[in-house]
């Protein structure tokens, strides 16, 4: 490797050890906050905005505003990675009126319109009052807004500026970035560039400077540097300066506000005059938030698991209370998901593959995370997914009834043992943490697994296949993660729990049948799911057998499929289309992919560039 490839590596494991680790203190009590469409944003104005940045800079507080519109809120409702991003943000904005608008609606109003291009200028006023940096990060208007800023606050410190693409994801481009920031030391930083990207890097970067406020303005810049001329000012009160806007970029814009935002906003807006209408005449609508309604990707509701006791019986009729209680999170394993014939094949993220008709498999672990916090008793049991820096985005459906983050892991080298231990940071010495291989299905109840693992007692409780290779399914007390370095790779299974099992109890749970089936290749994700859906009573022997008869066919939303067509243990995906007569065994039909009319596919893959002549 050359030597700046090790920079690289180390600079990126670094910032990737602080990110686990840090954490804000003295945000003290956050302002008075509204959820709308399953967001929670906060009821603050502008100029609350700026006092609260300046004054948690006084103490050396850092943190993240994230500014939510209708085209943002929109995305959080199928978008998970969108969601995650937005729910991490110390303060949410409403940049939209339609949100304000929706908020006065339902009794809970918010008291005004933050626009992003607004806050920019009052914050960096507010910076030059106190004192305070500021840093852009941006397109090619960000040099032009640093000198109009700079000429309208002649004693303004800005630290640096940098101009970049939207596709900041290449890992050189990062190191440029962390490498000026860092040196920079800035109080504020805004991030103006195409959404979700501007998220995306605010939460890799955020954590090399931990006392800094980050702020996503999106298209801004170009505001402030007079690339793009406002709408006057009347419209911008009134809510329709997405007309103006649409006015002069009409190919850009009429599918963001046309043919999404207005169905969008009518739903909104509909359904919050219901709900304000129930407050009204005191009939409040309970818990449930605006698009409560909208299915969760879990197939099992919350109402169909009968509640349980915070102390499992098992562990009561012991005298002693369930270590389950301690249990802090689920964490998935996403890993590289390596390139295979599979991950190319359907185009999309290996955690987005469908177990059943509206489930993909994140969702198939969403449900099992419910499930097991019912079981346990816990109010809440975050989920974090795990997945390396060049895995595609997930794009499954939500909201999740659970809190879900999707964290990408810097560090190239790290290894399974090494990303836990970061984690560990996060945590106290007596927290348990369930880590699993997010990229296999569970075919039974990951409550009964769960169960029987703190029933073994260890510090690490794992489990084992009947021919005695480790599933990767693990009880982990976090404690024994700091035996692991800080930085350098390191596997769990391989490295780790020899050094571990050295100074504390590691326990195995072996079972007769596998705990989980992995969906590597065609051959083991569609095994997979014929295990998951095989009939009840049916013993796995009897399902793993050749049989002619079709044990599963899932056939996705959105998917085409004639009645004449057959299929036999097969997938097909949304976007596809099979045609009358035709016959799928074995196969898996992807988004776009067609099966003509009397046609034939048998242990193959149907994709758009490969369909059957």
């Amino acid at each position: 490797m050359s030597q700046q490839g090790q920079t690289s590596y180390v600079e990126l494991t670094e910032l990737h050890a602080t990110k686990r680790g840090a954490r804000l203190h003295g945000m003290g009590a956050k302002p008075r906050a509204i959820a709308l469409a399953g967001v929670e944003l906060h009821a603050i104005s502008e100029a609350d905005c700026v006092r609260i940045i300046l004054d948690k800079l006084e103490n050396s507080v850092g943190g993240v505003v994230g500014m939510v519109d209708l085209d943002h809120l929109r995305r959080c409702q199928t978008d998970v990675v969108v969601a995650a991003l937005a729910e991490e943000a110390d303060l949410t904005l409403a940049a939209g009126m339609p949100l304000v608008w929706a908020s006065r609606l339902l009794r809970t109003p918010l008291p005004e319109r933050v626009a992003a291009a607004d806050l920019i200028s009052s914050l960096s006023a507010g910076a030059m009052a106190r004192s305070r940096s500021i840093f852009l990060v941006g397109d090619q208007f960000t040099e032009q807004a640093c000198q109009v800023l700079q000429q309208r606050y002649a004693n303004l410190h800005i630290a640096g500026h940098i101009s970049t693409n939207s596709k900041v994801t290449d890992q050189l481009e990062q190191i440029r970035l962390l490498r000026t920031i860092r040196a920079a030391q800035p109080d504020i930083v805004f991030v103006g560039l195409p959404s979700p990207q501007q998220e995306n890097l605010i939460s890799r970067l955020r954590f090399i400077c931990p006392n800094t406020w980050w702020i996503a303005v999106g298209e801004s810049f170009r505001f402030v540097a007079g690339g793009a001329r406002r709408a006057p000012i009347w419209m911008q009160k009134n809510g329709i300066e997405w007309a103006h806007r649409l006015s002069r970029e009409p190919a850009k814009l009429f599918n963001r506000y046309i043919v999404s935002g207005l169905p969008f906003a009518a739903k909104l807006l509909s359904k919050s005059a219901l709900r304000g209408l129930s407050v009204r005449f005191n009939k409040p609508t309970a818990t449930k938030p605006v698009f409560a309604e909208v299915p969760a990707i879990s197939a099992t509701k919350a109402t169909e698991i009968a509640p349980v006791k915070v102390s499992d019986p098992v562990f009561e009729m012991a005298g002693r209370t369930s270590p389950l209680t301690n249990l802090k999170a689920v964490v998935l394993l996403g890993g590289v998901m390596r390139p295979s014939l599979l991950s190319q094949s359907i185009n999309r993220s290996m955690m987005d593959l469908p177990v059943d008709q509206s489930t993909t498999l994140l969702g198939h672990w969403m449900k099992h995370t419910e499930e097991l916090q019912q079981f346990c008793g816990l109010s809440a049991l975050p989920v974090r997914l795990m997945i390396d820096r060049t895995c595609p985005d997930i794009a499954s459906a939500g909201p999740f009834h659970l809190r879900l983050r999707v964290e990408r892991d810097f560090g190239e080298y790290r290894g399974t043992g090494g990303i836990l231990r970061d984690i560990a940071a996060d945590y106290a010495d007596d927290d348990l943490l369930l880590v699993a291989n997010a990229g296999q299905i569970v075919p039974g109840k990951l409550t009964d697994i769960v169960r029987s693992l703190a029933e073994k007692g260890g510090d690490v409780s794992l489990v084992s296949h009947a021919d005695g290779t480790l599933s990767g399914l693990m009880l982990i007390r976090r404690e024994v993660l700091s035996l692991i370095p800080k930085s350098g790779f390191v596997d769990m299974k391989e490295q780790a729990l020899e050094r571990i099992a050295q100074d504390y109890d590691v326990r195995v749970l072996k079972l007769t049948n596998p705990s989980g089936y992995p969906v590597r290749s065609r051959e083991e994700y569609l095994r997979a799911l014929k295990v998951l859906h095989r009939p009840e009573g049916e013993s796995l022997a009897e399902t793993t057998s050749e049989d002619w008869r079709s044990s599963f066919n899932v056939i996705e939303t959105g998917a085409s499929v004639d009645p004449a067509a057959r299929l036999f243990d097969s997938v097909v995906m949304s976007g596809a289309r099979v045609e009358a007569g035709a016959v799928i065994v074995r196969s898996i039909v992807s988004g776009g992919g067609v099966v003509k009319k009397d046609q034939t596919v048998v242990d193959d893959f149907v994709t758009p560039s490969k369909e059957k002549p």
